[in-house]
């Protein structure tokens, strides 16, 4: 008798639990797009705004410059052209800049104040570059 009862228990929570999966399958998108767009929502002091706003992230800018080895062949005769790589340069850009929203409801607009010119640097990494940074 008692094998009947705990096989009765294992098969009503086994259905127990695929009714929630079913329900999960039809509600779970709805409820998974409520807390993301209440989550995700740009509104001033909130948590995403300020990570959104402050990068801390570093941002790393690479440039590679080419040196044509054989101009005359190159431009005279047609062949193909040698180069020589040179760099790459590494470069840090360090952006702070004010962002402000403002709006009501749905529609909002961004207001960016451009860079001034002590609040945009870059500075050349040598650790980070194969060439020189002169």
């Amino acid at each position: 008798m008692t094998c009947y009862r705990d096989l009765a228990k294992i098969a009503a929570f086994g259905f127990l639990l695929m009714a929630l999966g079913g329900s999960r399958i039809y509600f779970g998108p709805m409820l998974s797009l409520e807390i993301f767009l209440k989550k995700l929502q740009l509104v001033n002091g909130s948590e995403v705004f300020e990570l959104w706003r402050d990068i801390s992230l570093p941002a790393f800018q690479k440039v590679y410059f080419f040196n044509l080895t054989n101009p005359y062949e190159f431009l005279q005769e047609g062949k193909k052209p040698k180069l020589q790589e040179v760099g790459p340069y590494t470069f840090r850009s360090v952006k702070n800049c004010e962002k402000k929203l403002q709006g009501v409801g749905r529609e909002v607009g961004l207001l960016q104040r451009p860079f001034r010119s002590n609040s945009y640097t870059k500075c050349c990494h040598p650790r980070e570059s194969s060439a020189p940074c002169t």
